[in-house]
């Protein structure tokens, strides 16, 4: 990240908390006013448009092309007046969408404790809480009486830390911040659920434009040298975050490496399956990377892989967890025809890997939007993931991607590589940190 791209995020910081401020000390009536100066722009623009396409390009243009831009110039101006005229209706139907996303939270909510409740995990009643909180606000801002006031207000106040929290970003990224390498002292606020879930996709499609007729970009951008190394290979875990191209690989997936061993948790038995693969077994598989990786880039696969350095104390908290994890499971075998033509009988044959079911615990029962991949990662990583203040109780693969990029161009932080493992290219493409002023005069 440039550094005018790490001082817009401190500009658009400022901009959510200054927004989110007047909803929460004026709501209606900010809403109102706002309305009114998108309705007026709306019509300037729609005027400006019928104008310039009337009277400065008459006769410039073909009639297709000119009755294209006139269609366009005059929804401009319809749209306006409809918004001058129907403000409190348009108002009252946003209030209800952001209603009705905090019903469905609270209802992911209420499935993943009921999961957890059946394998008998202990210490959920935190997540029945939220789950509470979100189905709540949910029908109170869908059809409560004072619904209008009182969600401005909650999403006034919402804005207001997701503001901090980008100028939190983008102040560590461009100032000298001993304590950015203590990762367990960063909080954030997550995005809504609904755009976590496709910035990984979203990476991808940016990078393969940047394909096209740009090698010059991603030679600057990327190198095949692999960075120098200031911490020993075994003192280093790697998070894997792949993603495809249907389906629920779209939205990503999160892997765990060290030592060369992947572990990959997901619903990976066919046999299982719930909900459309929402709901399953949770299957852990353990394989050697490379193979595992090879075996992505067949399936067209794209995985991006952020290195992080581990203190011994951090390294004793990963072997910890990691043990504590493996305690609970049990050998699998993927023995029906089904399994083996599905992703997990694939895998173990094209990587020689290992599967196992847990016996017991929270990663019995995998759930998509609960109990998932993200989960398992930021578990094993400790005090090195991202202490997510966990609004939605939703962990998903964007919300990973975006921390950990944004760590890895952090002055002085543990996230020390990133490469791309993309199936055009036949080497890892691995992403040049880029050196701040501070690091120069340093």
């Amino acid at each position: 990240m440039s550094r005018r791209e790490n001082i817009s995020s401190i500009l658009f910081g400022c901009f959510l908390v200054i927004f989110g401020l007047a909803l929460v000390f004026f709501r209606a009536s900010f809403v109102l006013l706002l309305a009114e100066i998108i309705q007026f722009i709306l019509i300037i623009i729609g005027l400006w448009k019928l104008f310039y396409t009337l009277v400065l390009k008459r006769g410039e243009d073909e009639i297709l092309p000119r009755l294209m831009a006139l269609g366009k110039a005059l929804l401009y101006v319809i749209f306006g007046l409809i918004l001058a005229n129907r403000v409190e209706f348009t108002t009252g139907w946003l209030i209800f969408f952001i209603g009705l996303y905090q019903f469905t939270v609270g209802i992911i909510g209420f499935t993943s404790y009921i999961l957890l409740a059946r394998d008998k995990v202990r210490d959920i009643k935190s997540q029945l809480f939220i789950s509470l909180i979100h189905f709540l606000f949910g029908i109170t801002s869908m059809f409560g009486s004072e619904r209008i006031t009182n969600t401005l207000f909650r999403l006034g106040v919402y804005l207001v830390f997701i503001g901090f929290t980008y100028v939190n970003d983008g102040r560590q990224l461009i100032t000298r911040n001993e304590k950015a390498r203590k990762l367990r002292n960063r909080i954030r606020i997550p995005l809504p659920v609904f755009i976590d879930a496709i910035i990984p996709n979203n990476v991808l499609i940016k990078f393969n434009e940047m394909l096209v007729g740009n090698e010059d970009a991603v030679s600057e951008r990327f190198s095949n040298k692999l960075p120098a190394k200031n911490y020993d290979e075994d003192s280093i875990v790697h998070i894997l975050i792949h993603v495809g191209k249907t389906g629920f690989d779209r939205i990503g997936h999160v892997d765990v490496s060290y030592k060369g061993k992947v572990y990959s948790y997901g619903n990976h038995d066919i046999e299982a399956h719930i909900a459309a693969g929402a709901i399953g077994d949770g299957v852990l598989v353990v394989a050697d990377e490379k193979p595992y990786l090879d075996f992505l880039k067949t399936r067209g696969t794209s995985v991006f892989r952020f290195g992080i350095g581990l203190t011994e104390k951090e390294l004793e908290e990963l072997k910890y967890e990691l043990e504590h994890i493996l305690k609970d499971v049990t050998p699998w075998e993927a023995t029906t025809e089904k399994q083996k033509k599905s992703y997990i009988g694939k895998v173990l044959e094209a990587t020689k890997g290992q599967a196992f079911k847990f016996k017991r615990g929270r990663y019995k029962t995998y759930f998509v939007l609960g109990t998932n991949c993200v989960l398992l990662a930021d578990e094993l990583l400790g005090n090195n993931g991202i202490n997510l203040i966990n609004v939605t109780g939703i962990l998903s693969p964007g919300t990973y991607y975006d921390y950990f990029n944004k760590q890895f161009h952090t002055y002085g932080s543990n996230v020390i590589s990133k490469m791309l493992v993309h199936p055009q290219f036949q080497e890892p493409l691995v992403e040049v940190k880029p050196v701040t002023e501070i690091e120069k005069r340093a």
